[in-house]
């Protein structure tokens, strides 16, 4: 029997994702209008990504407000690492430059640490609505659904995958590389 406290996490995982994927489509279709600046790794962020993050850290806190917190736009609080400590880690828009090209191929991204060890990951891609989640001991699922790598012992056969932008350059640099389309 799966632990109910275990079921919870899940549960507000999945509607922190869900809430951060609701704020970042909100401006998805008017993105043109966002004012875009440059972190200091001179990565893009737009008030898009700061509002994801402020969506799904309210959903997380209002939940569990004693947990350590890691935003990609607004940075950590909590302690981390000790005994029964969680720490929530989130990056509100992974691609932003895909986001800010109109491309569908971005998510929100969404990791639990207990004592330092990660123990549960979601990802949400709000464009597709498709929801991929993991846990410790239990096996990975997509929209609720078991879901599971190949068999393939080899590459003969076998399908990568990758960002849009890194595939189409692959396309044209070898011209060997199949699409996935879905």
């Amino acid at each position: 029997m799966v632990d109910p406290a275990w079921l919870r996490l899940r549960a507000v995982a999945c509607a922190a994702a869900n809430a951060g994927g609701r704020a970042a489509l909100a401006r998805f279709h008017d993105r043109e209008r966002l004012a875009v600046e440059s972190k200091s790794d001179e990565s893009p962020v737009t008030i898009a990504d700061r509002e994801a993050e402020d969506a799904c850290q309210a959903t997380i806190m209002a939940a569990y407000p004693d947990d350590a917190w890691l935003g990609e736009e607004s940075g950590g609080r909590g302690e981390t690492g000790a005994v029964g400590t969680r720490r929530w880690i989130v990056d509100p828009i992974d691609g932003t430059r895909a986001y800010l090209s109109g491309h569908p191929d971005w998510s929100i991204a969404i990791a639990l640490l207990v004592e330092g060890r990660p123990v549960l990951g979601l990802v949400y891609a709000p464009a597709h609505d498709l929801l991929y989640e993991a846990a410790a001991g239990t096996g990975a699922l997509r929209n609720g659904a078991p879901i599971a790598t190949s068999d393939h012992a080899t590459l003969r056969g076998a399908r990568v995958a990758g960002p849009k932008p890194l595939i189409d350059r692959l396309d044209r640099a070898a011209g060997a590389t199949e699409r996935l389309e879905r």
